[in-house]
């Protein structure tokens, strides 16, 4: 007897079109990279697993939940990269399936099935360790809660969704406090058009569900010390970075999702309509780095409304028929570049595990547990398992202030860490000012020993 047989196949299609999709997933994230976006988060949970206070021992201007999510993966299966890589690929997996979920809800047909495929495929150059990610698949998961309470009036899922949305504002706060403005907004506004109790309870159950994992970190880290890192830091740091890229693509899928909507406001479709509310929203979280990848990331909701808006192309005609084509056009453009230059930059199985650089710090420095890896390579401190004797993964010109570097400069004399490795090549799209208190220091009293490419190895003179 054949057991295929007792399985329809469709749900044999199905299971084998998820297989594929994982395995392209784990196939093109099977790699090592010393990436500093990835860095920041590998060295925030280093420093806890080292008994580091957040934000007392070390500053961060992001919120605790990516570190504290590594931090707890360590806790659970040991200190590696591979542990953390793999849990993080699993959350992207995790993403595809709400990506999917969310559109089959709203949409019918096969087109639904490439939804996921579009997002793991714009997954391959993202920082896969890394807040921007894990407040991605939170985000995800939160407006797949919002649609079905939406459509169905279920408060629990209004609350299931608070909830995901606090946890998106705990890995990256200006996306999660988007999202929340996006959903709260929205029902907002019905309550008052329909004089809905229903949506006030939901309302309701929105807030409080995001509220709580709030709650709790403010159990543990006093309110004003939250606002002075986690607000006023970035607003009067970020700002001034005239280094970032222009937000061209940002404004182009702003304008192309409100053409959208525009050509289809005579089908009144409540689905489109509050996605693309959403979407909006997302989006101008990106407005701090709009760059492709930081965009791509918000952008998932285009994922979910594709097949909603293919359907209606074939019966438009003009430019309701080629300008929606247009605009995905586009992203599936910027999906391919990124898609080919991270195969070509992290080919699958490439690893860093012998690059010279580490290796020769983990021979060579060994007389103190310190290193000074700079100005931006936060990913070194836990490869070497060495510590950073400053509170700050990165010492740019443009991000910090003078008296972050004079603090700076003071510990790394007091410390006297072994070495430092250096890649100013690295620094130059942020137009890095080297004639600055650390710099000088280095350049003092640092002899250079070792290159290995950008990287520069030198040792700290003894006194």
């Amino acid at each position: 007897m054949n057991l295929r047989s007792f399985y329809p196949k469709n749900l044999r299609a199905d299971f084998w079109w998820w297989t594929g999709l994982a395995a392209i997933l784990w196939l093109f994230h099977f790699t090592h990279d010393l990436n500093s976006d990835e860095g920041i988060i590998l060295n925030g949970a280093w420093n806890l697993i080292n008994q580091r206070a957040l934000y007392y021992d070390f500053f961060e201007y992001m919120p605790p939940g990516a570190f504290y999510l590594v931090f707890g993966v360590w806790k659970l299966l040991g200190v590696s990269y591979a542990a953390a890589k793999i849990v993080s690929v699993l959350f992207i997996f995790l993403g595809a399936i709400g990506i999917y979920k969310t559109s089959r809800m709203i949409s019918e047909g096969n087109a639904v099935y490439l939804t996921p495929l579009a997002f793991i495929a714009a997954s391959i150059f993202w920082p896969v360790i890394n807040h921007n990610t894990y407040s991605t698949i939170a985000a995800v998961w939160a407006v797949y809660f919002f649609i079905s309470a939406w459509r169905a009036g279920l408060w629990r899922n209004y609350f299931f969704s608070g909830l995901l949305i606090g946890i998106t504002i705990l890995c990256l706060q200006q996306k999660g406090i988007s999202l929340l403005a996006a959903e709260s907004l929205w029902l907002v506004f019905f309550i008052f058009k329909n004089k809905s109790v229903s949506l006030a309870r939901g309302a309701l159950a929105l807030i409080i569900g995001a509220l709580l994992p709030i709650v709790l970190v403010f159990l543990k880290w006093p309110p004003n010390l939250l606002y002075k890192n986690l607000i006023l830091y970035p607003l009067e740091n970020y700002t001034r970075n005239e280094a970032v890229a222009p937000p061209v693509l940002l404004l182009f899928l702003i304008a192309g999702l409100i053409y959208i909507v525009w050509t289809k406001r005579k089908e009144n479709n409540r689905d489109l309509s509050v996605l693309a509310f959403i979407q909006l929203f997302l989006l101008s979280s990106a407005f701090v780095n709009p760059d492709a990848v930081h965009v791509i990331m918000a952008s998932f909701v285009f994922f979910i409304i594709w097949p909603l808006v293919w359907t209606g192309i074939g019966s438009a005609s003009g430019w309701r028929k080629y300008a929606p084509a247009f605009v995905y056009l586009v992203v599936a453009l910027v999906i391919a570049e990124t898609f080919i230059v991270g195969l070509l930059y992290l080919p699958p199985f490439y690893s860093i595990k012998e690059m010279p650089a580490i290796r020769f710090i983990k021979d060579n420095c060994r007389e103190s547990d310190y290193i000074y890896a700079g100005p931006f390579l936060p990913g070194m401190y836990f490869e070497t398992r060495k510590l950073n004797p400053v509170p700050y993964h990165i010492l740019l010109s443009v991000f910090q202030t003078e008296e972050q570097f004079i603090e700076a400069r003071r510990i790394l004399a007091e410390h006297s860490p072994a070495c430092a490795v250096l890649n100013y090549r690295l620094t130059e799209k942020w137009d890095h000012n080297l004639d600055n208190p650390v710099d000088r220091y280095i350049r003092d009293n640092c002899e250079p020993v070792f290159r290995d490419g950008d990287k520069i190895v030198c040792k700290f003179r003894k006194k």
